[in-house]
């Protein structure tokens, strides 16, 4: 894959730790070495492009300079409070970290990470099996589609478990069921917030750090799968959120999951009046506003740079 003279490129990561000594064996997640290898890669081949910069590319509407880099991070992660953000200010660079309200305003974590943690106690079988006794109980009969780009990265059992829970089952149902499988594997959510989660005062040391922080909905759901005024409401906590505790007025964004399919105009609608700044998805392909919009840029997964 080429990333030169072709706009500028943005990087999404999530989970950045070394699993041994985490003990989390099988969380899919990118290695501490193997983060700073792509970080020595990236100014080795790129320039990092400042935030004015990249407001001012989004403001004037004008195109992103050829081989700049970004750095953007979802999900809030005490990873990124741990292991990203000292490294980065080592090196006088700076992330986009993106975050979820719920965290925040309700301890509840969120489910996508609860089944990523039991997933990596139990792995895919045993979840699956666990998943699928708990559809028999509520006596719902569910066949899984597949979008050839979501979860690209995973294996078919992967892809199907994820998608019951994120795409195919209906939330309340949903949220039932992980409310139950919790309690299985974890003794509390406040516990397991303060353990996966950045906390408000790290936000806040980031922020003054120089990084810059934005929204990634109210509680990570697909937002393409929503009413438009249920859509409207989770970004509309989110921003609320970013105002009054960390007085963000325009927030940057990235949509959950991020695949295209995820949103839909009325998406793109309630970004604009919410005044959100700018938003990314998972597309891969170089940053280019002209192109996609500031609500539809693209980035590049940790997955698609060596190593990983």
């Amino acid at each position: 894959m080429s990333f030169h003279n072709n706009g500028t490129i943005a990087v999404m990561y999530h989970y950045v730790r070394d699993n041994k000594l985490e003990n989390t064996l099988n969380l899919k997640s990118l290695s501490i070495v193997n983060f700073k290898k792509q970080l020595d890669w990236l100014e080795g081949n790129f320039k990092p492009m400042s935030f004015n910069e990249y407001n001012k590319c989004i403001k004037e509407n004008t195109p992103f300079p050829d081989n700049k880099f970004l750095l953007t991070f979802d999900d809030g992660l005490k990873d990124h409070y741990d292991h990203v953000y000292p490294e980065l200010k080592k090196r006088n660079l700076w992330g986009m970290f993106y975050i979820n309200s719920q965290v925040f305003l309700e301890k509840n974590p969120l489910a996508v990470h609860i089944t990523h943690f039991i997933l990596d106690k139990i792995g895919v079988e045993k979840y699956t099996q666990l998943i699928q006794s708990k559809l028999e109980k509520y006596n719902i009969k569910l066949e899984v589609s597949y979008f050839d780009e979501i979860y690209r990265y995973d294996d078919a059992s992967y892809k199907a478990v994820k998608k019951i829970m994120n795409y195919e089952l209906d939330y309340k149902i949903r949220d039932v069921i992980i409310d139950e499988l919790f309690y299985d594997f974890f003794n509390s959510k406040e516990h397991f917030c303060n353990d996966v989660y950045c906390n408000e005062n790290e936000i806040e040391e980031m922020i003054k750090g120089g990084m810059v922080i934005g929204g990634h909905t109210h509680s990570h759901r697909v937002l393409s799968r929503l009413s438009s005024k249920e859509q409207f409401v989770e970004l509309q906590r989110s921003a609320d959120y970013l105002k009054n505790r960390y007085s963000i007025n325009e927030p940057i964004f990235s949509f959950p999951y991020g695949h295209i399919d995820t949103y839909n105009n009325k998406t793109l609608e309630h970004l604009h009046e919410l005044n959100y700044h700018s938003a990314f998805n998972t597309v891969r392909g170089a940053t280019c506003i002209i192109k996609s919009g500031k609500y539809e840029l693209q980035r590049y997964d940790t997955v698609d740079l060596y190593p990983h």
